[in-house]
């Protein structure tokens, strides 16, 4: 598709929910609890944030924000278990060869590997990670660091995903602090909302965007099961106009 990456987050859970199998993956490695605390962002706010970013901590309108592999785990409901990893530059244990079992192959596809050369239903899985966790927006082609996060899923190889988010953050941190247009090298715009807002709301500082609504439980799937688009992206583009890419 063409146009501009979409670096930040989705906002709900909709989208996930239209496919029950790839959502069941999700929620048993126990990451759809973050996806569902995700809200609305200020990008300046955000932006602040970034451009603020220390070893442990940010400004944003003066406030001091904590952030550490402890404040995520707050603001996310994530536990901290697992491998503690993030350099997408280092391989793991050959994460591709670990996560394909013997009679699946797969295309090779520049650094990575053809995402529809994955098996069912492993394409929709690598598109939601690239949505919710890496904010990439390379959605054609998955990566050691997309396998590694798979292998978290469906071989039990955990990964502090806490750990792995601050790391996202700190990267993105690094270059929006250097290029010339900050904006086009934000990421992960939510979490680092959250991290705002949990700040502000330590220190009694008035909120500018209203705190995520906890969703009930899954009672949405029924009626969404006649006509499953074939991919993530095929639904942004027919049924739902408004979803994230």
């Amino acid at each position: 598709m063409g146009g501009s990456a979409i670096r930040h987050e989705p906002d709900s859970i909709d989208l996930l929910q239209l496919f029950p199998e790839v959502y069941q993956i999700f929620q048993q490695a126990g990451w759809t609890v973050y996806f569902e605390r995700l809200g609305e962002f200020d990008q300046e706010q955000v932006l602040e944030f970034a451009q603020n970013l220390q070893d442990n901590f940010s400004m944003v309108q003066g406030v001091r924000i904590s952030v550490t592999e402890e404040d995520i785990v707050e603001v996310s409901g994530l536990p901290a278990t697992g491998t503690r990893w993030f350099s997408r530059k280092t391989s793991v244990l050959n994460a591709q060869q670990e996560f394909l079992r013997p009679d699946e192959q797969v295309e090779p596809r520049g650094r990575g590997v053809s995402l529809q050369s994955l098996p069912q239903p492993w394409p929709s899985v690598a598109e939601f990670i690239k949505h919710y966790l890496t904010c990439e927006g390379r959605y054609q082609v998955v990566y050691n660091h997309d396998f590694v996060l798979m292998n978290h899923q469906r071989n039990g190889r955990l990964i502090n995903i806490p750990y792995f988010l601050l790391g996202c953050i700190r990267n993105m941190s690094y270059y929006c602090r250097r290029v010339k247009f900050p904006m086009l090298s934000l990421t992960h715009h939510h979490l680092c909302q959250l991290l705002i807002q949990r700040g502000f709301a330590q220190q009694n500082f008035p909120l500018h965007v209203p705190l995520p609504i906890p969703q009930p439980p899954e009672n949405s799937q029924q009626a969404q099961t006649s006509q499953l688009p074939e991919s993530p992206q095929q639904a942004q583009t027919s049924q739902l106009p408004e979803s994230p890419q």
